[in-house]
């Protein structure tokens, strides 16, 4: 991670040299943790690259929501009993790059612009250079959202429901639809509010319709 904007954290421009499968590095840098602790804890190393497999989406990461969730887990609070193993790499919220998906005709395709949220802890997180996702848990980034920006949408609203209201609205936007997160999902429980996205009012103008996923994340 270089560089730190309004709660998210991002690498360098991951459109620029999208790679293809034969061409990909086997190792890649991530934001890891060998304990929980203070924010000490945190620090960068060299870890293998993911291995995407059958519905995955393998993504260049662009920014990475920073929401309390992963204090609180990096803390040894949260959910850090269910982390697997150490060295950990936290992380959830997230946008960036398609770089492999899961089969050719799949409405995602390589260099397409995207945003979602991943299941951390039961899979390594975000705060790296490319992630594994389902697609599922993924859509298409409307135009009018930077990449940074669409990072800091998928889990920290304010108040309960308003991650909800958001998704909706920029599913909608991109001409998706969507089903309502499951009853008491972690996020309707954050304080702070999606990074520089309005949740009181829909988008002003309608985005260039694009396919995503049907079903919003889910905790």
């Amino acid at each position: 991670m270089t560089h730190q904007t309004t709660g998210v954290s991002h690498l360098s421009n991951p459109k620029a040299d999208v790679l293809s499968r034969d061409n990909l590095p086997t190792t890649m840098t991530a934001a890891v943790i060998d304990s929980t602790g203070s924010a000490e804890v945190l620090h960068t190393a060299d870890v293998p690259m993911p291995i995407r497999i059958n519905a995955e989406v393998l993504v260049k990461v662009a920014g990475a929501g920073l929401n309390p969730l992963d204090a609180k887990t990096r803390a040894g609070r949260g959910v850090a009993a269910a982390i697997p193993s150490f060295p950990y790499i936290l992380g959830q919220d997230f946008s960036g790059v398609v770089v492999e998906a899961p089969y050719e005709g799949h409405f995602l395709k390589p260099g397409d612009e995207v945003y979602g949220m991943l299941t951390a802890p039961r899979g390594q997180g975000s705060y790296a250079e490319y992630v594994t996702v389902p697609s599922l848990q993924l859509c298409k980034k409307p135009g009018r959202l930077s990449l940074i920006e669409a990072a800091g949408v998928p889990s920290p609203p304010s108040p309960p429901g308003a991650w909800w209201s958001t998704w909706q609205k920029l599913t909608k936007a991109s001409g998706c639809s969507s089903t309502p997160p499951p009853e008491g999902s972690a996020t309707s429980r954050f304080s702070s509010p999606p990074t520089s996205v309005p949740t009181s009012s829909p988008p002003r103008r309608p985005v260039t319709p694009a396919g995503c996923a049907s079903s919003a994340p889910r905790r």
